[in-house]
């Protein structure tokens, strides 16, 4: 098989009922522990797509590789969530059909949490530890540690490392 057409998927990932895998071309990663619940849809479209150690990947969440997509270990990924590693370009003078596109990456650092209905498009990097509040629109780099929101995303907080949320009682 040419290395630019592999899928390689570990012993120990869970892949529930009605998950798509397609290799277009490019390579695809799976790696120990990680979770593709029912419905996601990981795409390479001849990019690479890694999705490292304990990954969690929900429900009819889909993933385009076009131009790689990393997301680093103990990531969750909310349900509905689209990761799209390129963007059309907007020229003035030709059809948008034919204008070509961007296939920069997308890069998600380990511990981050994605929440559902959340949008991450082609040249943005998710620090690590990072949450991203739900129906977000990122299209901006979220440095390390922080909560960020909205659509276009803004970042919240940029240090959530030490604070408790929830109740402990």
């Amino acid at each position: 098989m040419p290395d630019r057409m592999k899928c390689i998927i570990s012993n120990s990932a869970i892949i529930e009922q009605h998950v798509g895998i397609y290799n277009d071309g490019g390579i695809i990663e799976i790696g120990d522990g990680c979770h593709l619940k029912q419905g996601c849809v990981l795409r390479s479209y001849g990019g690479r797509i890694t999705l490292t150690n304990r990954v969690s990947i929900g429900e009819y969440t889909i993933i385009y590789g076009h131009g790689g997509v990393s997301v680093g270990e103990a990531t969750i990924i909310a349900p509905h969530c689209t990761i799209s590693a390129q963007k059309h370009i907007y020229p003035a003078n030709i059809p948008l059909r034919y204008s070509g596109e961007t296939k920069s990456g997308i890069f998600i650092d380990s511990g981050s949490i994605i929440s559902s209905h959340v949008v991450v498009v082609d040249s943005v990097f998710i620090g690590k530890n990072v949450m991203v509040g739900a129906n977000s629109l990122v299209n901006i780099n979220i440095p390390d540690s922080s909560f960020a929101a909205g659509s276009p995303i803004k970042i919240i907080s940029s240090d959530i490392s030490n604070k408790l949320y929830g109740r402990l009682d």
